[in-house]
């Protein structure tokens, strides 16, 4: 009968959980944060992603966003949203098994808009059809339905009609 040495065993035994250490740790790690707007107030729907990659989220009702499983290393985050000016962040270090916290604060973009002129060119048939609806009330407050009216330039313009079934199909309701 052999003796077993149980000395050797648990030093073989650490020796292996030792070299094998390593393999049971995480490999990549976590973004968090939240997403507020210059009042503090938290922003809902704002896209994070992290750029060159095809990795993003989008904040929850709260503002609170996460991304998981994240290469360690340098990253450059970004956040936008319709209406607010986005935000980079950049040479955010991620560990592998740890969370690393941003938090944004966007901006309102102040949108400025140029004047915007239409111009319309009337030719003189469409000037008598204006003068002619210009006397007529907007709104007719006893009516209680609609009315269309078909003219005789209306039924010319549409060349390619040879019956009044064919022009009558054309139109809504």
């Amino acid at each position: 009968m052999q003796r077993i040495d149980y000395k050797v065993i648990l030093i073989l035994l650490g020796a292996i959980l030792y070299l094998c250490g390593d393999s049971l740790s995480g490999t990549t790690g976590k973004i968090a944060g939240q997403v507020t707007d210059e009042a503090g107030d938290p922003l809902p729907g704002v896209a994070v992603i992290i750029e060159g990659t095809r990795r993003g989220t989008e904040t929850d009702v709260e503002g609170i966003y996460f991304l998981l499983s994240v290469e360690p290393g340098k990253h450059t985050i970004v956040a936008s949203m319709v209406g607010f000016e986005a935000q980079r962040r950049e040479e955010v270090v991620v560990s592998s098994d740890f969370t690393t916290n941003e938090a944004f604060e966007l901006k309102e973009l102040l949108i400025q808009q140029q004047e915007i002129v239409v111009e319309a060119q009337l030719g003189s048939e469409q000037w008598g059809m204006l003068s002619m609806k210009a006397n007529a009330p907007s709104v007719e407050a006893d009516r209680t339905t609609s009315k269309f009216v078909i003219r005789a330039g209306d039924i010319e313009a549409l060349s390619a009609l040879r019956t009044m079934e064919e022009f009558i199909e054309l139109q809504a309701g």
